[in-house]
């Protein structure tokens, strides 16, 4: 299609033109008034007693890293969701091992998991990020007390570097409205299309309603008025 006939289809549909731009600057304008995700974010080291580096301590590498994957098994279970509810978490959390490669090949070499709470309140996002910690904490807990694991060398779980506070998540707004601005561009386009070629099966069927019907057929109208006439030619008779 060229620019000449673009632009005639646009002018020829202009009313849907309108009706897209104004869903689209009311989808822009709720976009920008919409309340920021916060998230509150922090690495969670699990170590021996008496130790600040897991590779460090007198525990084996390989039991604090299957200590810490039972943990954040467990962290994702629905009991432990309701847990971190009744431990005042309002907001969503995570909280998985950290990879350190890729997904393809994963590396979970260190027993280092990463807890992640969010919320749309900053205030919810931290609650439930302490929330977690704290259930964390008492499962661990739990576990090596139902082991017999003796006090002194029970594992611990320990918040590395603090955690970053809630940070809302802006995104990038402009590379949203930009995309937003390309549908709206291919949305108009479609949308005239399809009530142009609409229009134009309206034209062509007013058109073939005033073509006159075909003229019915002589023949067969002469040899239905001779059968009347032969029949009333009988009746007279």
């Amino acid at each position: 299609m060229s620019l000449r006939e673009l632009a005639g289809l646009l002018r020829r549909q202009w009313i849907a033109i309108i009706v897209v731009f104004v869903l689209t600057v009311a989808i822009a304008l709720d976009f920008k008034h919409t309340k920021p995700l916060y998230q509150d974010t922090g690495n969670v080291l699990f170590s021996a007693p008496g130790s600040t580096k897991s590779y460090a301590s007198t525990v084996p590498i390989d039991t604090l890293i299957v200590t810490a994957y039972a943990n954040v098994d467990y962290m994702t279970s629905p009991a432990a969701s309701l847990q971190v509810r009744r431990a005042g978490g309002l907001g969503q959390y995570q909280f998985s091992l950290v990879n350190f490669y890729n997904q393809e090949y994963p590396d979970y070499s260190k027993p280092l998991a990463t807890l992640r709470a969010s919320s749309y309140s900053p205030v919810v996002a931290q609650g439930t990020f302490d929330a977690a910690l704290r259930v964390i904490d008492q499962i661990l807990e739990e576990q090596q007390s139902a082991a017999g694991t003796p006090v002194d060398h029970r594992i611990t779980a320990s918040l590395v570097g603090g955690s970053s506070g809630p940070v809302p998540q802006v995104g990038y707004p402009k590379r949203t409205l930009a995309g937003l601005g390309l549908l709206a561009l291919v949305a108009a386009y479609f949308l005239a299309s399809a009530l142009d070629r609409h229009r134009g099966w309206r034209n062509v069927l007013r058109i073939a309603r005033r073509i006159p019907a075909e003229p019915p057929n002589s023949t067969a109208a002469l040899l239905r008025l001779g059968r009347t006439t032969d029949l009333s030619w009988h009746e007279c008779g």
